[in-house]
């Protein structure tokens, strides 16, 4: 379900002002196997937590909801890599959209932690694979392993079609079985193939630098050599993401000929079918656009066919769902037939008028009359899974805004937080036409 607000976070706002929250280490893009962590970190090691310190922001403390970092002094009781001192330090974030670690005093964790370049500090958080030890077990049978050097070094990993798997870096959840893997150095070539979850393992290797490569089927992409450099007793995990390659490009135009930019969207010709699923480009000032990682099938092109007409800020899409080569009727449109890694272009058409902004009124009640603040949802009737989300002011008053000649139905909720209980109100059909005020009453339990 799509939803759009119109809220800020002042929290978020703050924390990037005094440069606390860094937005691309909080989305974990991949957290690292131990025995490849294990390598890059700057410090490894078990130790007690002895102390931590309060919140603080440049030096001084503050109480939530203030961005901070803290410092944790732990009490060494076994080393791996990097922390030769009977005590260390290490610092983690405040608690809050930072990715730290909530350290908790007398408990034992294992750590790896990471140095600053700067300052030059120990940091450690929870996009890496730093937990309590008795959570740690797999960890630390590697670590405790490498003293005694019987831990050779591998290259494993799977192959999916999921972009997904990247991030978590598990198990394939679109897995490829028996794909062929090659791997290379200078003096020697192995093979193996997928399994039938997708994964595969060259064990038994020793310390240097490989070419990785996969013959993937249908002529899809990311199979590509790639080096992957290892060290004694360590690994790397190469999750390979099977792409496709169709692609197909054009220009949008507007109704008097001017280019504009907007989302262009291709969608399987027949409805509910399997031929290939949505995909959508951006076009460019100029109107040009490219559709990418298209797979084999049967299209439809268009502009508003996947998603609602939109007015406003950030969200100008304010024209009626047309299809390639310019038309409104869905049985009138050319469809587009793709096959694997095929490259189409010159596709372009022109959209019809823009649609003007529609401004929906009214206002939440509770059953007993109150005014109540809510959520309200329009939902375009041919678009049935998108929202735009409003709310309700504390006097139940709401504004919410459409575009003209397009088929709306609205209705309120609230409790829809962890641990509320929902309610919401029967949908108002607005048509074409009502736009208020509309009366909204939280009278049925549950989500609509």
């Amino acid at each position: 379900m799509r939803r759009r607000t119109r809220c800020r976070t002042s929290l978020m706002v703050l924390a990037l002002f005094i440069g606390r929250v860094d937005l691309e280490a909080c989305s974990c893009a991949r957290i690292l196997p131990a025995c490849e962590e294990a390598w890059k970190a700057d410090a490894v090691f078990v130790g007690t937590v002895a102390h931590r310190d309060p919140m603080t922001i440049f030096g001084f403390p503050l109480a939530w909801p203030f961005p901070t970092e803290r410092r944790v002094r732990f009490v060494v009781k076994e080393r791996f890599r990097g922390a030769t001192d009977k005590t260390i330090e290490v610092t983690t974030g405040m608690g809050c959209c930072d990715c730290s670690v909530d350290f908790q005093r007398g408990r034992d964790y294992l750590v790896y932690a990471y140095r600053n370049s700067v300052n030059r500090v120990l940091y450690t958080g929870s996009c890496t694979r730093t937990r309590q030890a008795e959570n740690a077990a797999s960890d630390l049978a590697y670590l405790r392993s490498l003293a005694s050097g019987v831990a050779p070094a591998r290259v494993y990993g799977f192959i999916t079609g999921s972009v997904w798997d990247i991030r978590f870096g598990e198990k394939a959840t679109e897995p490829f079985a028996g794909v062929p893997l090659r791997l290379r150095s200078d003096t020697r070539e192995w093979q193996t193939s997928t399994d039938a979850m997708g994964a595969y393992d060259f064990p038994a290797l020793l310390a240097g630098t490989f070419s990785l490569s996969a013959d993937l089927p249908r002529n899809l992409g990311g199979g590509e050599p790639r080096t992957v450099s290892l060290h004694e007793h360590g690994c790397s995990q190469q999750i390979l993401l099977a792409v496709e390659q169709g692609q197909l490009s054009g220009r949008i135009l507007e109704d008097g000929g001017q280019q504009t930019r907007t989302f262009v969207s291709l969608v399987p010709a027949v409805r509910g079918g399997t031929s290939g699923n949505a995909v959508s480009g951006f076009s460019a000032e100029d109107g040009a656009f490219t559709i990418t990682h298209v797979a084999p099938g049967d299209y439809l092109l268009g502009v508003n066919i996947s998603e609602p007409p939109r007015e406003g800020h950030g969200l100008s899409a304010p024209w009626q769902p047309t299809y390639y080569p310019g038309v409104q009727n869905r049985a009138l449109a050319t469809q587009i037939h793709i096959n694997s890694a095929q490259r189409l272009q010159g596709f372009e058409f022109r959209l019809p008028g823009r649609l003007k902004q529609r401004t929906i009124t009214g206002v939440v009640k509770w059953p007993n009359g109150k005014p109540a603040t809510a959520y309200v949802e329009l939902k375009d009737n041919d678009f049935p899974g998108n929202v735009d989300l409003g709310n309700s002011h504390s006097d139940g008053t709401f504004t919410v805004t459409g575009v003209i000649d397009r088929p709306y139905n609205i209705s309120a909720v609230v409790g829809i937080s962890s641990g509320q209980t929902p309610m919401h109100s029967p949908k108002v059909d607005l048509g074409l036409s009502l736009n208020g005020p509309i009366q909204l009453v939280l009278s049925i339990p549950g989500r609509n």
